[in-house]
Formats: structure tokens, sequence, C-alpha cells
């Protein structure tokens, strides 16, 4: 910023150079004195101005750094409880498919989520007369952990581009993309159009679903020196564009949280930022300033 503030005093300076050279000043009948209050005069109005837009620059163009780290797709969410075959995120009570066998068929013929790389998540659709299409969650090997000793805004982001799987529609088929720590989850439920914070509070958008959809989910960490000032947020993306308001972490703020996916009858295909040269996101990230907008 004070490289532009720079660019931006000597551009003013040349503007009124002419007026401020003394030979033309003498042609419209000024003294010498009078000459030097205007000059006095536009100097001090270019330094008011040169200090007014370096305020602008720091409370309206605020740039984040984005923080490239390797990641995958890890782990199979399971639940424990196992006294209801139709368990929410297991395939059926025998967990057929799990963290320890990321790939297969769910022996009661249901549908569920298999890990076929790290970048891309499979959904393989029950069988027609047998199971049931069930919601499998997984999550990212590595998490987002705010930098120690870091003066900018540090940016997480990654996106996941959905295919709808054979013979299912959109009615059928969700995805759910979000930040997760273990206990609390912040995230957006694409059937629903909703927001949810980690406190399960609710707020709908306004938005349309495609079949093949590219959501992304980013967390912010503002510099350390500003963390009693300001707090992280999470927002999300569709198609690379801002999706409703952000989500502050006020009370979960010195928490880390890995990238997590649930899917129904979607697989998808990752983006973890790690060659943005061969492989962008669609969301521009170098545009991102810092967001003021909030649930």
């Amino acid at each position: 910023m004070k490289i532009k503030s720079k660019k931006l005093n000597k551009n003013f300076q040349q503007l009124f150079g002419e007026i401020k050279d003394n030979q033309i000043l003498e042609k419209i009948n000024l003294s010498e004195e009078e000459i030097k209050k205007v000059n006095e005069l536009f100097g001090k109005r270019i330094e008011d101005l040169t200090i007014k837009l370096e305020q602008f620059f720091k409370f309206t163009c605020k740039f984040v750094n984005f923080m490239q780290i390797k990641n995958k797709w890890k782990e199979i969410f399971n639940l424990n409880d196992t006294s209801n075959d139709n368990d929410f995120y297991n395939c059926c009570e025998k967990k057929c498919i799990n963290t320890n066998k990321v790939t297969g068929n769910c022996v009661k013929q249901n549908g569920f989520v298999n890990i076929t790389s790290d970048i891309n998540i499979r959904y393989i659709n029950s069988v027609s007369g047998g199971g049931h299409d069930k919601s499998g969650r997984v999550i990212a090997e590595n998490k987002f952990e705010n930098p120690q000793n870091c003066i900018n805004y540090s940016l997480f982001y990654f996106e996941i581009k959905c295919q709808i799987t054979e013979a299912r529609n959109l009615s059928q088929s969700f995805a759910i993309i979000g930040l997760t720590n273990g206990n609390k989850r912040v995230r957006f439920i694409t059937n629903k159009s909703l927001i949810k914070n980690e406190k399960d509070e609710e707020f709908t958008v306004t938005l349309s679903r495609n079949s093949a959809d590219v959501y992304g989910c980013g967390l912010v960490y503002p510099p350390n020196n500003r963390m009693s000032e300001e707090f992280p947020y999470i927002f999300f993306t569709q198609n690379g564009k801002l999706i409703g308001k952000a989500v502050h972490l006020k009370e979960n703020f010195d928490l880390v949280f890995k990238p997590f996916v649930t899917l129904k009858c979607f697989s998808v295909d990752t983006n973890f930022g790690q060659d943005l040269k061969a492989k962008p996101f669609s969301y521009d990230i170098t545009r991102h300033f810092i967001l003021n907008e909030f649930y």
C-alpha cells in the first residue's frame, strides 16, 4: 500500500505541476509571497489527499495471502451407533465402507461414497430394488491452522466440482461443503441453499442449482497482531462467486479446521490449490478482499 501511496502522490504532483510553476503564476500577476502561499496550499492539499487515500486502502482494500498446503481426502466419517440400520453417515450397520476400506460396495446394496484418489470421491449408487442411497461424509487429511507470527491476512481455500451420478437427478442428490474440527462444523447445504454456523443456526441464500456446479469454501485468519480486534471467518462460493455473507468464528477463533464434504448421489473432483497454474480455482482468490458482512 505504501508503494501505491507514493505513486498517487507522484501523480498529484504531476497534476498540479503546471499550476505550481512560478512562471505561470507570475503571468496571472501574483506576487512572490502569494506564489509561496499557493504552493504551500497545494502541498497541504496533496498531503491531505494522500493520507485519505492511505486510509481508504487500509479500511477497504485488505488483501489476503493464499496459504498453499498439500491435502487429500483421507477419512470416511462413520457414526458409532449401530443400533439403527439407517444411520445417516454409515452405508449400513456393518460399516462396509470406512476409513480403513475407502472403496467397495455395501453388503446391503446401499449407495455410498468411495475415495478413489487423493482428490476424487465417487458415489456408488444403490442397487435398484435393493438398498437405498445413503449420505457419506469425507474429511481431508490436513487441517487449516492459523499461521504463527504472520503479519498478513491468511486465506485457506478449496473447491469441489460436482457431477451427478448416473440415473439420478437433482431432487435426489445433494452436496454439503464446509470445515469441521470434529465437534463443530460450518457448512453450506446445496439442496437447501442454507449456510449453517457452528451453532447450527441457519441462514438462507438465494441461488440456482445445477448438476455440475463448482462450490468453494474459504477460511481467513487476521494477522496475529489483530486477533484481539478481528475474528477469523468462513465463506462459501458457487461457480466463482461469493454466496451470501461470511460466518464469523467469534467463539472458536483459536480452533483448527479440516475440509469436509457430505455427498449423496454426487461424485466430486477436488481442487486443494496445490497447482494453481495448471488447475486454477473458479473463484479468483487474488481478488479476495477482507469481507465486512457477516451472519
